[in-house]
């Protein structure tokens, strides 16, 4: 074990949950004692909420006979209710999709929970993300949009400019009419880079649920998507990706060379790498030596590796995640000359200097009292 700390190491409450959840013998149980001891279940915070379904599998595994794990078992069973109806959810817009033309590609929850944990009811989610080909994004938002469907990404005014928009962006967030569920719709795998996805889609895997045929990422991909995502802050915690890398690991099933030069490709060395080593150190996982030391030795340039240290943090109200996004947009070279400014503009859907205003002092309002306007 190493004396580095990545940056996208677990905070200490988190970190005894995961090794409560994620190890073995006595190691696990003691990480749950200490855990457990200072844990607040009213409420419960939901990042360490969505664990508890691992939590409970592993130390029931281990034979803990405690009152506090039949609410953990209602958490699986409540997960697992919850993943069968975005299942069906999931298939039914995939064929809807199918129909229009549009192929389509499952990532994260669905594929995870399904693909590669032991039980369904393991993988929380509350979304179906579906990929698309950049050239099919606009026929599929509009199919969406056509449908009654409405983006709850609360800064985009109005899809008037939806080209720019998706020259910009990497996904929308959809919800349907009358229902709660939601469609992440992306057109770029990673919000940090706008590259061609050619490699993603020609290792595609495909697998059936639901009585639908879906198209999901090589285990490899997977692993990179998993490692990409504890590298930005989020209100919800980022440690959801641990148990998945885990998951994913613990099949044999990843191409490591195929890993590195995906990391390369999209730009992800720095994030990647120390991904692997918060899974090595922190869950004694057998990850190659040289894998890491290959992605530690490839070039980063100044502005990705400011990305991904500024990522970790806190953006500053309004403008930090924009001007972060910005920043990745100059990096990749689709600036097409775009300034700030009207690269403002076009994000946040508006289409002049004074709306972009009004939707300053309407995001600092909801940054400042938690509250929409």
């Amino acid at each position: 074990m190493s004396s580095y700390r990545p940056p996208v190491w677990p905070d200490p409450n988190d970190e005894l949950l995961l090794r409560a959840a994620l190890l073995d013998g006595e190691d696990a149980v003691s990480a749950w004692r200490q855990w457990h001891a200072g844990a607040c279940y009213d409420p419960i915070d939901y990042t360490q909420q969505r664990m508890l379904p691992l939590l409970y599998n592993n130390l029931q595994r281990l034979g803990v006979d405690d009152p506090i794990m039949g609410r953990y078992r209602q958490e699986l069973r409540y997960f697992w209710a919850i993943n069968q109806q975005l299942y069906q959810f999931a298939a039914r817009n995939i064929r809807e999709l199918e129909q229009q033309n549009i192929r389509s590609l499952v990532m994260k929850g669905i594929p995870l929970s399904h693909c590669y944990y032991a039980h369904p009811g393991l993988r929380p989610m509350s979304d179906v993300d579906i990929l698309v080909h950049r050239e099919d994004a606009e026929a599929a938002t509009h199919y969406f949009l056509d449908q009654n469907w409405v983006c709850t990404d609360d800064f985009i005014s109005s899809f008037d400019n939806l080209k720019s928009l998706l020259s910009i962006r990497h996904g929308f967030n959809l919800r349907g009419p009358g229902d709660e569920k939601e469609i992440d719709l992306h057109w770029a795998i990673f919000p940090t880079t706008f590259h061609s996805l050619d490699t993603i889609w020609d290792a595609a895997v495909t697998f059936e649920l639901a009585g639908c045929t879906m198209t999901t990422l090589s285990p490899a991909d997977h692993l990179l998507q998993a490692c990409s995502q504890g590298a930005g802050w989020n209100i919800v915690r980022p440690i959801r990706w641990i148990p998945d890398a885990n998951a994913i690991l613990a099949t044999g099933s990843v191409d490591w060379d195929r890993f590195v030069e995906q990391a390369n490709r999209f730009d992800l060395a720095l994030p990647a790498g120390d991904a692997l080593i918060v899974l090595r150190d922190l869950l004694g996982l057998e990850i190659p030596h040289k894998v890491v030391e290959r992605l530690q030795a490839l070039p980063t340039s100044f502005t990705a590796r400011m990305d991904y240290r500024l990522g970790a943090r806190r953006p500053i109200p309004v403008i930090g995640r924009p001007l972060q996004r910005y920043f990745r947009y100059l990096r990749v070279g689709r600036s097409q000359g775009l300034g700030f400014g009207k690269y403002m503009k076009n994000l946040w859907g508006v289409p002049s200097v004074a709306g972009m205003f009004t939707k300053g002092i309407r995001r600092i309002w909801a940054d400042t009292f938690g509250k929409k306007v």
